[in-house]
């Protein structure tokens, strides 16, 4: 998907964990989904396929009016993801939120490498109907959603994060597993900007994450 677009009332969605020769979709994945700009849909962009390019995306004023309270800009659970260069603002959710999606009977899986970097996100948790969100700028590990929380290196660097209303950063439920994954090197968060949220800039609850170098 490439090209200026405006999508209004559909959301962009990948088919679930494709891109893996031992995944349950191997002809799936290796998706590019550039310069569109996204608004007024149930959710935004919903990737689940494997080695996957977003960038240079405008998503914004996603209200999910059929479950509400569940409009997220961006949501990613797959492996080997770069989000870059994307606007994402003003959804009911959250602006994004990543995670390493499912495993599969008789699948095999390795390190969960994504990127995150150069990304705006701002102004998420609105309410819809007298109905929020949880509000937060980006999530980096799902934990309440069924899917598998563990992996880590996640890289998240040089993004502009601020004015969401909950927090700006939550990274809840990444842990590595302990002894199933001990070769995944932790997520490492450096060079953001993260400012003007109503809870916490940062909210770290996993068991390996590294900050450095944030303001």
């Amino acid at each position: 998907i490439s090209g200026p677009a405006k999508t209004n009332g559909v959301a962009v969605s990948t088919i679930e964990q494709g891109g893996h020769e031992n995944s349950p979709y191997p002809e799936y994945g290796h998706h590019t989904i550039r310069k569109n700009e996204i608004y007024d849909a149930y959710a935004g962009i919903h990737n689940r396929g494997s080695h996957t390019m977003l960038e240079y995306n405008h998503v914004h004023d996603v209200l999910n009016k059929i479950e509400v309270g569940n409009g997220d800009c961006i949501g990613s659970a797959a492996d080997y993801v770069t989000l870059r260069f994307n606007v994402v603002h003003d959804c009911g959710d959250d602006g994004v939120d990543l995670s390493r999606g499912q495993v599969y009977e008789n699948w095999t899986r390795g390190p969960w490498y994504n990127i995150f970097e150069y990304n705006t996100v701002y102004n998420n948790g609105k309410c819809y109907q007298g109905v929020c969100g949880d509000g937060s700028g980006v999530k980096t590990g799902t934990y309440d959603s069924g899917l598998v929380t563990g992996g880590g290196a996640f890289v998240v660097r040089y993004n502009l994060v601020f004015g969401n209303e909950n927090r700006g950063f939550d990274t809840a439920g990444n842990y590595r597993r302990g002894g199933e994954d001990p070769e995944v090197p932790p997520d490492v968060h450096y060079g953001n900007i993260v400012f003007g949220h109503t809870v916490d800039g940062y909210y770290a609850e996993s068991n390996d994450i590294i900050l450095m170098n944030n303001i």
